[in-house]
């Protein structure tokens, strides 16, 4: 990379920005140095929106020393538009949270998420009300594990004991095994016996297929639950009726095409005539690495549908297949670091009066021991591939998907 503090094309970097970011961190001579060890703020009664938004930006204007910063009303555009967490050290967050005391609890979450870097699944976007409900179930499965844990640990730790005092040689220390990527995707040239595009009849193991079986449904607001979080409003058990024969034995599972990810769906026929899919490929928190969405029919995913809009790549009488980038390396975040792929997520949306969420969901988890190789498929003389698929333990499904626009 050239440096040059002339003209330069937009793929070079001025040095001044060099400067720029290096006297940023240096507070004006004759500043006055904020002891954020010694800041405090003292219990009291809670603060209005206006008195809290005052004292954060108060802290921040002080943290900044005399720096030079672009003025906002709103204390946390002050704080983003001046990049004023990176002077934020450990005491300096310590005495910030000392706010909570008097700030209200939306507003805390708020602050935590921005102090923490910013929510991971905000990267793209606020939470969609799919999302925000996965948080939710998340929260809930780890309070019921952690319920089992607890009414399980005296049954485990005499089983350790035995194991130890009858076992000795089966917990020989052995060699650590490599750690293995959790999937890779097949080479197609292999799959084809020689050719380049991958078998139009892809082998499919039930290490890339899931179930999508897990209702969720979210009542319409009403006057007197508007204020509510949807999260309140789910139903926890939702009626049978809400979901026809249609989504008896509804699954998915992983393809590769040409080294890019697609996803199937399959289900009995017609299943997918009206419907909405969206497909994630997500990190271990949840945070959306990859998001898509394919309409079945015109508006069938609402005015602000999540992700990317894709058109099926292929469709038969039971089946749908479209793209995903399911990315099969580490992933660089907007929000800096890295992660990578955990799980693939699918939820299936039915409009359903008198509702303002009726779905399916799915999870295919890509962190299992063992890495699962994802088939790749190609096309036939007449555009067709055929699907041999394990739908449940000793049941396969047989159909054929036609490829569109090809």
């Amino acid at each position: 990379m050239n440096i040059d503090s002339g003209n330069s094309s937009p793929d070079e970097v001025s040095s001044s920005v060099f400067a720029d970011r290096h006297g940023f961190f240096r507070a004006r001579d004759g500043a006055e140095r904020f002891d954020v060890t010694h800041f405090s703020i003292e219990a009291g009664e809670p603060w209005s929106a206006a008195e809290s938004n005052a004292a954060a930006k108060d802290f921040f204007v002080r943290l900044a020393g005399g720096r030079e910063t672009v003025d906002h009303a709103d204390a946390f555009d002050f704080v983003v538009a001046n990049e004023l967490l990176l002077l934020l050290s450990d005491d300096g967050q310590r005495a910030f949270e000392q706010h909570y005391r008097r700030m209200d609890d939306a507003l805390i979450r708020r602050w935590q998420d921005l102090l923490d870097g910013g929510k991971a699944s905000d990267a793209f976007g606020p939470l969609s009300l799919q999302e925000q409900l996965d948080e939710q179930q998340l929260s809930d499965t780890l309070r019921q594990q952690r319920k089992s844990r607890t009414l399980s640990i005296g049954l485990l730790t005499v089983l350790v004991l035995g194991l130890l005092a009858g076992g000795a040689l089966l917990l020989r220390p052995n060699d650590p095994a490599p750690a293995a990527d959790a999937f890779t995707f097949e080479d197609p040239t292999e799959a084809s016996r020689g050719g380049a595009t991958g078998s139009s009849r892809p082998t499919i193991s039930g290490a890339v297929v899931a179930p999508i079986d897990l209702p969720v449904v979210v009542e319409a607001a009403s006057e007197e639950n508007s204020a509510e979080p949807a999260a309140n409003r789910v139903v926890a058990e939702p009626p049978s009726r809400l979901f026809g024969d249609e989504f008896d034995d509804l699954v998915f599972f992983l393809l590769a095409e040409e080294g890019e990810g697609r996803i199937a769906v399959l289900g009995s026929t017609d299943w997918f005539e009206g419907r909405c899919i969206v497909a994630s490929a997500v990190a271990s928190n949840l945070r959306p690495l990859s998001t898509s969405h394919v309409e079945t029919e015109e508006d069938a995913c609402g005015a602000n549908p999540v992700g990317a809009a894709v058109e099926p790549r292929c469709t038969g009488p039971d089946v749908v297949i479209f793209p995903l980038d399911v990315p099969a390396g580490a992933v660089a975040l907007d929000e800096g670091g890295e992660a990578t792929v955990d799980s693939i997520r699918v939820r299936v949306f039915a409009p359903v009066e008198g509702y303002e969420q009726v779905s399916l969901r799915g999870d295919l988890d890509l962190s299992v021991d063992g890495a699962a190789v994802i088939p790749a498929f190609g096309w036939s003389s007449n555009d067709t591939v055929e699907l041999d698929v394990p739908i449940s333990a000793g049941t396969n499904k047989e159909t054929t998907c036609q490829l569109l626009g090809g």
